[in-house]
């Protein structure tokens, strides 16, 4: 188990330093492109900078497994639910409505969040 633990954070800590290349191209793009009018290639970028960032919360995962970090951390269920949102509503259809209801003094809870978000 230790071997797997040290292949995952040798893995981990490259692909982290690729993610962040490919996070500040990104960024660097939406700078440059923002007074284009060009909102359909502005939403791609964007698109792409934010499953670059799922990806660096992996990456970060697998970092905590090598190094036996705990994954749970406390989190309020609605801060969590709205950041699923977009998600959400690209993956549906355009003619279906959706509404989220956040619920008034959720109880914060201790998870492991991005695990949440996984569908299993």
């Amino acid at each position: 188990m230790e071997t797997v633990g040290q292949l995952t954070g040798d893995f981990a800590h490259d692909f982290n330093n690729m993610l962040a290349i490919v996070i500040g191209s990104l960024d660097m793009r939406r700078r440059r492109r923002s007074g284009a009018g060009d909102d359909k290639a502005l939403r791609y970028g964007d698109d792409a900078r934010e499953r670059a960032q799922r990806a660096a919360m992996l990456t970060a995962r697998l970092l905590a497994f090598a190094r036996k970090q705990p994954l749970e951390k406390v989190f309020g269920p609605n801060r969590l639910v709205c950041s699923m949102s977009e998600q959400i509503y690209r993956t549906v259809s355009e003619t279906m409505r959706i509404e989220m209801v956040m619920a008034a003094g959720a109880w914060r809870s201790c998870a492991d969040a991005p695990q949440l978000e996984t569908p299993s």
